[in-house]
């Protein structure tokens, strides 16, 4: 799995890889926990061939929430991005350090067939 600054957008050997994904304007909106951003995610089907979907978001805060990490209970912000686009859409939950806003853990969509990957960093 590739990330950049805590969100997912690369992964290999799994059953659907994300090749790569351009994210404009998600890592902003997380951070602000709010607003409007693109995806443009790139997969490859069972032919070899690119497949582009692009995906429209919008990210909101939900607030406060516990979270357990390695190093205990840690409170955090809950933001959520949901994205939609053809043929999919997905929600993705972010949990941001109360303080610097860095992202402390996340559920975040991979594939239509490979489902969601949860991320606790250490």
């Amino acid at each position: 799995l590739s990330f950049q600054d805590g969100i997912l957008v690369a992964s290999r050997g799994l059953n659907e890889d994300l090749i790569g994904a351009d994210l404009i304007g998600v890592q902003e909106a997380i951070t602000a926990g709010t607003g409007t951003s693109q995806r443009r995610h790139s997969f490859l089907d069972s032919e070899d061939q690119l497949q582009i979907r692009e995906l429209e978001c919008e990210v909101t805060t939900d607030g406060p929430e516990d979270i357990v990490t390695v190093a205990g209970a840690t409170p955090a912000i809950k933001v959520t991005e949901v994205c939609m686009g053809l043929p999919f859409a997905f929600t993705n939950n972010y949990w941001l350090d109360e303080i610097g806003g860095e992202i402390l853990q996340s559920q975040q969509a991979l594939a239509r067939t490979t489902g969601f990957i949860k991320v606790n960093p250490l």
